[in-house]
């Protein structure tokens, strides 16, 4: 009696914890326009994934081995997507970066990777943060990679709070710039210096420039967006709108407070919304659909010039 008992035991545990029942998973990500509105890019997430019984109550693992790829194809609906580039390691950021920029020739895609074993005496947890450029022959150049804080803990790991991610690339208008971000943050402050880059060959067009040098260490979510006048904006969300600075790539810094939300979405010329509010997915026959259901900003008024 006392073996079966045992016997019922290890099942049960083996069942709860989902012992040996990884699967391999994956989901497109939501696409973003490209900057002349006619292409369409995506991610491919790749995982395993397992149920467990405690995914609710515990933290142990239910998915692992992440990775991802970007997809291509034109902006219309029903049309097919091709892989572009290769597969990274990784995921997509909290704050997703992915530019189509077809007429200056290229995708950046940002990605991060966890560091699960790494946690400093605070509790706060680091990631592995990347840029890389992917031209439209499917060649690929590593713009940036920064280890960082991802979630910041004061208290000794009760709580923590999302940062911005370690570096990130955003190009401008018409893709002859990429603006390369990269923050530092712990429980007294905030840095983040911003460098142009020359999309064509990652050389210095200027910078770097400090965009925060000690501010307060943020509580609320982060945007960026270039402006038409080609001013790069990074701001948190706060009371009455996102407040923030902005850099010129001649080096001029600008404090700014309650801008609308939607003054950064899109954030260039390439992203999640066209100019008529419309979003793009990949539907179960991997082809693609204008998602009907939500509609975007539509316009940048009273949004920085």
């Amino acid at each position: 009696m006392l073996k079966l008992k045992i016997l019922s035991l290890s099942m049960m545990i083996a069942w709860a914890t989902g012992c040996g029942s990884w699967s391999a998973d994956s989901h497109f990500s939501y696409g973003v326009w490209s900057d002349d509105g006619t292409q369409a890019a995506f991610t491919l997430n790749r995982f395993e994934s397992r149920d467990n019984l405690w995914r609710f109550l515990a933290s142990a693992d239910t998915r692992r081995r992440d990775s991802l790829q970007v997809y291509v194809s034109a902006a219309q609906p029903g049309s097919s997507v091709r892989a572009l580039g290769p597969i990274f390691p990784g995921s997509n950021m909290n704050q997703s970066k992915l530019y189509y920029m077809s007429t200056a020739g290229y995708v950046t895609l940002s990605r991060q990777i966890p560091i699960k074993s790494r946690q400093d005496e605070n509790g706060s947890s680091f990631s592995e943060y990347y840029v890389e450029q992917i031209a439209l022959d499917g060649t690929h150049r590593r713009v940036a990679k920064k280890t960082s804080v991802q979630m910041l803990s004061c208290d000794g790991g009760s709580s923590a709070t999302a940062m911005p991610a370690g570096v990130v690339a955003i190009p401008n208008f018409d893709g002859s710039l990429i603006a390369l971000l990269s923050t530092d943050a712990d429980c007294q402050s905030l840095q983040t210096e911003v460098t142009f880059l020359n999309s064509s060959d990652l050389s210095v067009f200027s910078g770097p420039f400090d965009l925060f040098q000690n501010a307060p260490t943020p509580m609320g979510g982060v945007e960026y967006a270039w402006t038409p006048s080609d001013q790069l904006m990074m701001g948190f969300w706060s009371f009455g709108g996102v407040s923030g600075a902005s850099a010129s790539t001649s080096g001029q810094i600008t404090s700014f407070t309650g801008v609308d939300m939607t003054c950064f979405h899109p954030s260039t010329s390439s992203g999640e919304w066209n100019a008529s509010g419309q979003s793009l997915l990949v539907n179960d026959s991997d082809s693609v659909e204008i998602d009907t259901n939500t509609v975007g900003p539509q316009n940048r008024q009273g949004c920085p010039p």
